[in-house]
This record gives C-alpha cells, sequence and structure tokens, in this order.
C-alpha cells in the first residue's frame, strides 16, 4: 500500500512538492500566529500591571454618603471634597490595627480661614475726594464671573468734613477717612486635617516639602494646644502651606482722586452738590486727577499671603522683615468659617448620546443669598453645631513649611487615577453647549476660588492648608475623618491573589 502511494505521488512530483511548500507555509504561519498571540497577551498583561496600581485600594466613608452615580458603578472624582466628618478617632485606630492594612490615611476637611490680606499702601494725593474700586475676575475656563465693589471717601484737612459726615446715614455714599495704611482685601482659604505619618506613606508628603528657609515637615512636636479665650476655645495648630495655585482668579484694584473742587469752605456745598446730582451715580461718571491700580492673580495671593503668615519669602527663602506689607495682622487670631464641606447632589436623566455616554446625571443647583444677591450654585450651605454659638472657635496658624503638590506620588494616569482632592482639583470637562451640541475639543473646568464661593461651585479648589487630626478633632468634634484611604499589605500585582486579599481586609472593616 505504501508502494502504491509513493509511485502515485511521484507520477505527479510537481503537484507533490507544491502540496509540501503549502504544508510548510501553514505550519510557519500558525507557529508564527501562536506565538504572536502569546505575545500579545504577555504584552497586555505587563500593560494592565503597570497601570493598575492606584494611590489606594480601598476608601472608607461614613454611611449615608454614596453618591447617586454609585448606583451605575460610576465613582463621582469629586465626592471627597463634599463629605464632612462621621468616622471617630477611635474607628480610624481600629482599622488602621486590622491586619495587613499597610497604609491608612485619613482626611478631614475642616473649613474656611479668612484672611485681611493687605494689597497696597493708600497713597493720597492731597485733600480730595477718593474712589476705591474692587474688582474680582473668576474664570473657570467657561465663563467669567466679574463682582466689583465701590466706595468713595474724603481725606485730608478740608474744612471740617468729619463733623458733616458723622451724622449721615448708613448708606450715604461718601465717608469719612480712612482707618488704616493699607487696602485690604477678604481672601478666603480651604483647611483640611490629616495624620502626617500615614500621609508621608500614602503619597510622600514629606518629600514635597519646599527647602526654602526653616520649612519643614511635620514632627511628633508638633502639638495642638487649647486654650479658654474669654470664654471662646483658641487652638494654636501646626500647619503646612501649598504653594500651587489651581484656579483663574484675578483681584484687580483702583484707587484715584476724583476731579472735583475741594476749596476752604465748600465741603457741605459740594457734598449737597453730589447728592442733588444723584449720589454714587453722579460720583461713579467722575474722572480722576490721580490713579493707581493694583492687579493680582490667585497664586501672587496665595503668596503674599504665605509670605505673611511664614515671614519667610516662599520663592527665595529670605526673612521678611515686615509682613504687615502683606496681611493686615500677621499675628492675628483667625475665626473658622462655621460652614462645613457638602456634597454634589444629582438626579437621573437620558442621555442626549446614548451610544457615547449610556448614563447621564443632572446637577442640582441651589440659590443662596450674598452680599444681597441671590446667587445659583451647585452645593448646599450647611454649619457646624458652633454656627449657632455665641461664639465660633478661633484659631491660631504656626507655620513651620510650604509643600509642592506637583511634587507627591500620585497617579496622572486616567486610566487608574482615583480622587485626590486634597492636593489637585477633580478633572471635569465641558463636552456639551447649551444646546447639547458636542464641543471639540471639550474645555476642561477649572476651580473658580472665588473668595471662597468655591465650596458651593462643582470643581472646588484644595486646601491650601493642612494641619493635623488633633487640630480637626479640637474644631469639629468627636468625628473629624470624612474618609481613610487604605493601601493592603503586599498587593502587588494584577492577580486574583491581591483582590482577594483587598476582599478580606475591606471585609475585616465592614465587621
Amino acid at each position: 500500500m505504501i508502494r502504491f502511494i509513493w509511485q502515485n505521488w511521484w507520477r505527479r512530483k510537481e503537484r507533490f512538492f507544491l502540496i509540501l511548500v503549502g504544508v510548510l507555509i501553514i505550519s510557519v504561519g500558525l507557529t508564527y500566529l501562536v506565538g504572536l498571540s502569546e505575545m500579545n497577551r504577555g504584552t497586555i498583561v505587563d500593560e494592565l500591571q503597570k497601570r493598575w496600581k492606584s494611590s489606594y485600594d480601598i476608601v472608607v466613608r461614613p454611611k449615608g454618603t454614596r453618591s447617586l452615580t454609585e448606583e451605575t458603578g460610576l465613582l463621582d472624582p469629586n465626592y471627597l471634597s463634599g463629605i464632612s466628618g462621621g468616622i471617630t478617632m477611635e474607628q480610624y485606630e481600629t482599622i488602621k490595627n486590622i491586619p495587613n492594612v499597610d497604609v491608612a490615611a485619613p482626611i478631614a476637611p475642616i473649613g474656611k480661614l479668612t484672611y485681611i490680606f493687605n494689597v497696597a499702601p493708600y497713597e493720597y494725593n492731597g485733600n480730595g475726594i477718593y474712589r476705591l474700586h474692587e474688582q474680582l475676575v473668576i474664570d473657570d475656563n467657561i465663563q467669567k464671573e466679574v463682582s466689583s465693589h465701590t466706595s468713595y471717601d474724603v481725606y485730608g484737612d478740608w474744612d471740617n468734613f468729619e463733623e458733616i459726615l458723622a451724622n449721615k446715614p448708613i448708606d450715604y455714599p461718601i465717608g469719612s477717612e480712612r482707618i488704616g495704611k493699607y487696602i485690604t482685601n477678604y481672601q478666603m482659604f480651604l483647611l483640611a486635617a490629616i495624620d502626617p505619618e500615614q500621609e508621608a506613606k500614602l503619597i510622600g508628603l514629606d518629600k514635597a516639602i519646599v527647602d526654602v528657609g526653616s520649612s519643614r515637615y511635620f514632627d511628633k512636636d508638633d502639638k495642638v494646644f487649647v486654650e479658654d479665650l474669654d470664654g471662646t476655645d483658641l487652638i494654636d495648630m501646626p500647619i503646612i502651606m501649598s504653594n500651587q495655585s489651581h484656579s483663574n482668579h484675578k483681584l484687580i484694584v483702583t484707587f484715584e482722586k476724583l476731579d472735583i473742587p475741594t476749596e476752604p469752605g465748600t465741603a457741605k456745598e459740594t457734598f449737597d452738590e453730589i447728592m442733588k446730582k444723584g449720589g454714587q451715580a453722579y460720583l461713579d461718571t467722575l474722572p480722576s486727577t490721580y490713579k493707581k491700580t493694583y492687579s493680582y492673580s490667585h497664586e501672587e495671593i496665595m503668596k503674599r499671603i504665605g509670605n505673611g503668615i511664614s515671614r519667610i519669602d516662599m520663592d527665595t527663602g529670605e526673612t521678611v522683615r515686615n509682613s504687615s506689607l502683606y496681611l493686615e495682622n500677621p499675628s492675628g487670631n483667625i475665626e473658622i468659617e462655621p460652614t462645613r464641606p457638602s456634597p454634589l447632589q444629582y438626579t437621573d436623566v437620558d442621555s442626549p448620546f446614548p451610544e457615547k455616554w449610556p448614563f447621564a446625571f443632572q446637577l442640582k443647583t441651589f440659590m443662596h443669598r450674598d452680599v444681597g444677591l441671590s446667587r445659583e450654585r451647585f452645593r448646599q450651605i450647611r454649619y457646624y453645631d458652633f454656627a449657632y454659638e455665641d461664639t465660633w472657635p478661633v484659631t491660631h496658624q504656626r507655620w513651620i513649611g510650604f509643600y509642592d503638590s506637583s511634587k507627591l506620588n500620585i497617579s496622572k494616569d486616567p486610566t487608574n487615577e482615583l480622587p485626590m482632592e486634597t492636593y489637585r482639583p477633580a478633572s471635569s470637562k465641558l463636552v456639551l453647549d447649551k444646546d447639547l451640541k458636542p464641543i471639540n475639543p471639550p474645555i476642561t473646568l477649572k476651580p473658580t476660588s472665588s473668595g471662597g464661593h468655591d465650596a458651593l461651585d462643582i470643581i472646588t479648589e484644595p486646601p491650601t492648608f493642612l494641619t493635623t487630626l488633633e487640630a480637626a478633632e479640637a474644631i469639629i468634634g468627636d468625628k473629624p475623618i470624612s474618609a481613610i484611604r487604605i493601601r493592603v499589605k503586599d498587593v502587588t500585582d494584577l492577580s486574583e491573589d491581591s483582590q482577594a486579599k483587598i476582599e478580606k481586609v475591606a471585609d475585616e472593616i465592614e465587621r
């Protein structure tokens, strides 16, 4: 039989050789494809191994803080900034001591500190009526919001104008000579608390300290001191301050002398004439003979306030001899604002492009009264219990260092980054216009940091100041912690074993 087959192939040897070549090609091709498949699978696994590791494995939050978006498996990137307390220090210690918890880093957003920022010294140019115009420009990359305030004061020895103005009503458009040497402006910055040791392990905060002057990281001697100040708690706390600004916020201040006569014996007649012509509306139309304009970005304001608090120049490290150039009262005590963090709230809506975005949510809005105006904001105002008391906690910031959040060990890969609003704003893009038409390219939304209103907007500016949990407990009470970010021990790869370790720790925490 074999001989018969061989003779048959040999009579058709050309066809036989073609079949052999074909079999060889098919064999080599299949071998290559199998090898390529294995290689591709290995490459994909390697790439996932590189990318899967996030800043933390588990986040512990108080009950009732899950967002509507989580029902569809989506995590609100802004959720950490909206939680206000709920976890006790005892619960934190228990979680930290659970087996296989490698890092347990709590975060406690506290509230706002208001600083009186010295814009510039008053520079008068003789007797006259002076106009002070303050303008705050807030640009979130989508629209600009401009708020302004104008006031008028008299300076010099022009007749007895102080007596003339003394009995005027409170809404009279002209005031008497200003008190103080500096033009001032209120600036609010957010304060949060951490566990310095755990934060250093989680993201390397201790390695991000800026090496200027005496700037350093927290140590075990940085205690919080509480004393009674005429019935009010004075909380002396250590702080480190960020040197990064993430918002488009500009303050423009104009100081000018009006072109109006101030001859002796004419003060009363001049004031009466101003009121007859329309009061402030008339003053707003008058030109000036002398003018000074000052403009500061949010970053510049932060630096000046940092220089005033630390008495060290943030850029050079040189000692600041006269810190009152930056702050009205550099050594003064500051009340904690009674407003507490609040979350964004959503409702389900139909997606305008379900093929691209299967889920869609609409943000709820809330109306707030602000300096006599109604403003639409994206978060409710919530208050601490002490807001309803006669006194609020007063703080003294004991500066110990500056830190640079751009040097932290935080994932910047969009495939595995998790919310870290303590150090960077949440990422948010405008992809549709008001008519629900796609925007190409999408516009990245910036925090507004509008003198404190940013705490009620979509994207919040990260806290400028960090202190310790001891300070948070002294200010907020016995449940100061909003979330605990956990890294599980020996979770080093993308595997079922790693997942099992994480789930085991999560089960222990839930118990």
